[in-house]
């Protein structure tokens, strides 16, 4: 599973919650929220989307338009991870959204460095893991929000079946 799709499919959900809401006739169909939103006819998504605010109202479309680029097989596995993350505790998917949200504050140049990072961690065992965290090459490599981030990020792999 690809972190960096992660973390934007957890942004996703973020900005898509008061949608979910809104939306009670499309959970009667299959698939997930956000495949439910993507299904409604394009008057309803409108009309839903005319109940939030501008700046989010945007945030939501723009999102959308990524998400309806994907091929079917990139959609499909977005809505696998997010039925695994729905099915995660609900203090470990805060804990992933906190992290998201330090993560996507951080300026583009360290964000592409904490992703790589990231991306090494899922080859990586826990006890990898951990001693990479504990190095000190790892402590100069990161500031100390940036160690807080891939703390948090090896402690929800460690809890991800």
């Amino acid at each position: 599973m690809n972190p960096l799709k992660v973390l934007q499919f957890i942004a996703l959900v973020v900005i898509c919650r008061p949608l979910f809401a809104l939306a009670q006739p499309a959970r009667k169909q299959s698939g997930g929220p956000v495949d439910q939103i993507r299904r409604m006819p394009q008057d309803q998504r409108r009309r839903t989307l005319e109940t939030l605010p501008p700046d989010r109202r945007k945030q939501f479309e723009i999102r959308m338009q990524k998400l309806d680029a994907l091929p079917a097989e990139e959609r499909e596995a977005l809505q696998r991870r997010y039925e695994a993350f729905q099915k995660l505790p609900t203090e470990h998917q805060q804990r992933a959204r906190d992290m998201f949200q330090q993560f996507n504050a951080l300026d583009d140049n360290r964000r592409g460095k904490v992703q790589t990072e990231m991306d090494s961690f899922r080859g990586l065992s826990q006890s990898e893991r951990s001693d990479r965290l504990k190095s000190q090459s790892f402590k100069k490599k990161f500031n100390r929000n940036e160690q807080s981030i891939l703390s948090d990020y090896s402690a929800l792999l460690d809890e991800t079946p």
